[in-house]
């Protein structure tokens, strides 16, 4: 008697050697001897074999058809991109995953839906399959339109933000919670933003920092000590200020474009900037001066 061992859903063959005339399996079993079961469990198959003068013999073979595993990979999960994360199917004895990762070791999460597939073998050699996906979540993106100090607390910050899950938390420098803050004096205003769709405090935080620069009594502020000159200008504009006196030279947003320090008079060239206007802000030992001015 042999005995042999298939997996659930595995056909096999019924094979035989001997000097009969005819051998015959039973049991609807074609002469080719394929077997597919439907069901687990140990089946018994006896092969007749009749000789010449009608004389007949027989033979068992016993196969044994085992249950396939029950292989979980697990829920689908949203993770951020760019933090590790470890799947650990279960459901059987070893694992093989699809898309270059190992069972239970970590890898990093990449942006959008990945389909992972793992595969179980049991003790037994039976194989299931099982499937998740990850959804990796991008980080937000921040944008804002800055409107500066003109007439006095009326500077105000509106967020853009693009990517990451679409829900958000905000918490400003200066103790607002909303995308949009008001009622600004001049300063820098720092925002974190946590993505909170997947969970507050699992997606590390992005920050932003955004500066309101004040232009109330603007022309009161410009000092016969300080000029910039010329003004519209196509390329290079003079600083002239008396003794040592430092620079900066900021978009109308609040972004730092170039600094530096001069005595009495130093050159600037724009020709890279695009048209527009930008803020020159002088500093001596008295008040600063700002003074905007327009590059063609």
């Amino acid at each position: 008697m042999d005995i042999s061992e298939v997996c659930l859903g595995e056909a096999y063959t019924l094979s035989h050697t001997g000097d009969a005339v005819s051998y015959n399996w039973g049991e609807g079993i074609p002469e080719d001897g394929v077997v597919l079961q439907e069901e687990a469990g140990v089946y018994n198959h006896i092969l007749t074999g009749i000789g010449e003068g009608g004389c007949s013999t027989s033979d068992i073979i016993t196969v044994v058809v085992h249950e396939l595993p029950i292989v979980n990979a697990g829920m689908d999960q949203a993770e951020c991109e760019g933090e590790e994360m470890v799947l650990e199917a279960e459901g059987a004895i070893t694992f093989e995953w699809t898309g270059g990762i190992s069972d239970g070791e970590s890898f990093i999460v990449i942006v959008g839906e990945t389909d992972y597939t793992v595969t179980g073998t049991d003790e037994n050699g039976c194989q299931d399959t099982d499937e998740i996906t990850i959804t990796g979540v991008d980080l937000p993106v921040i944008e804002a339109t800055i409107s500066h100090e003109y007439t006095g607390f009326d500077g105000h910050i509106e967020l853009m933000v693009s990517e990451g899950s679409g829900d958000y938390i905000y918490e400003w420098s200066n103790g607002y919670i909303t995308p949009n803050i008001t009622g600004l004096t001049a300063g820098n205003y720092t925002v974190i933003i946590n993505d909170a769709t997947i969970g507050e405090g699992v997606c590390p935080t992005i920050d932003s920092t955004f500066t309101i620069l004040s232009f109330v009594n603007l022309q009161e502020n410009i000092s016969e000590m300080v000029r910039v000159f010329p003004n519209p200008t196509n390329d290079q504009i003079t600083i002239v200020s008396e003794g040592e006196f430092n620079y900066s030279l900021f978009s109308m947003d609040g972004k730092l474009i170039m600094s530096g320090n001069g005595k009495n008079n130093v050159q600037l060239s724009l020709l890279g900037l695009t048209a527009g206007s930008y803020l020159v802000e002088v500093r001596t030992e008295n008040t600063p001066v700002r003074i905007q001015i327009i590059k063609n």
